[in-house]
């Protein structure tokens, strides 16, 4: 922490909750945000894991509460589990569905109970890409569109990248792409396209920005 942590947490918030406003006012067809601070690991009452203020949570909270809307997922695909957007969910379970590959790709801990609103996946640690796709069709995204979203909101983590220091996971630039444009078909098809996607992790710079930029080429479909 330094003298301007919580000017750059509430700036982050903040700009959540902006992007919100402006993809469901449709001045914005979706939106990135490479935010100053990261938010999946923070608690209703409690600042955890470089996050101060749960980012993605406020902005799905603002998206029912000021937007009138009834189904919201947050898809989190982090390489660590987003515990605090869980603990979330699991007090406000209207609305709200959490989608979360590997349980955020969590590899080493038991995720615990899973709640209706809340739907876990996990993968076991590979060492090459090619089980994660399939895996990902067939539990994941059915689910969603089982739930019709009416807008979808993305923990947008990049640690699971094969050079990341913090993941054990070996996906590249092209998963990340892979991913997007499921979830972006998901959009389509239920919510007019709305995506609002969200920085979490990622750290090894060169990785994570390669992997990033896939993401973002996906969200404006070149």
């Amino acid at each position: 922490m330094m003298p301007h942590t919580l000017d750059a947490a509430l700036f982050a918030a903040g700009s959540v909750v902006q992007a919100v406003d402006l993809v469901m006012a449709g001045e914005m067809d979706n939106a990135f945000l490479r935010d100053s601070s990261t938010g999946h690991h923070a608690e209703y009452d409690k600042a955890m894991g470089f996050c101060f203020f749960n980012n993605i949570a406020v902005g799905a909270r603002h998206a029912v509460r000021h937007h009138g809307l009834e189904r919201v997922a947050i898809v989190d695909f982090d390489v660590h589990h987003g515990n605090g957007t869980e603990t979330f969910l699991k007090m406000i379970q209207t609305c709200f569905m959490r989608l979360a590959t590997n349980t955020r790709f969590i590899l080493t801990s038991d995720p615990g109970a899973s709640h209706d609103n809340i739907l876990h996946m996990r993968l076991k640690q590979v060492l090459v890409v090619t089980p994660f796709k399939p895996s990902s069709q067939s539990n994941y995204y059915p689910a969603l569109d089982a739930f019709k979203p009416q807008l979808v909101m993305i923990s947008a983590g990049f640690d699971a990248h094969k050079e990341d220091p913090m993941g054990q996971l070996r996906l590249s630039e092209s998963d990340f792409t892979w991913i997007t444009d499921r979830l972006m078909d998901v959009a389509e098809r239920h919510s007019e396209g709305k995506v609002v996607s969200v920085l979490e992790g990622g750290y090894n710079i060169d990785a994570l920005g390669r992997a990033a930029f896939c993401h973002i080429k996906s969200l404006m479909k070149l």
